[in-house]
């Protein structure tokens, strides 16, 4: 868990840096949903 869960969160920065739109949208949104989830 926790290594995908860092996986996820390093594609996400590194798709933030390259501006790729439409996945980051749905990178965030999914990433956001999971982060904000209380543990």
């Amino acid at each position: 868990m926790g290594k995908q869960t860092f996986l996820a969160f390093s594609h996400y920065k590194m798709c933030t840096r390259h501006q790729c739109s439409l996945v980051c949208i749905f990178l965030e949104d999914v990433l956001q949903q999971t982060y904000l989830l209380p543990l």
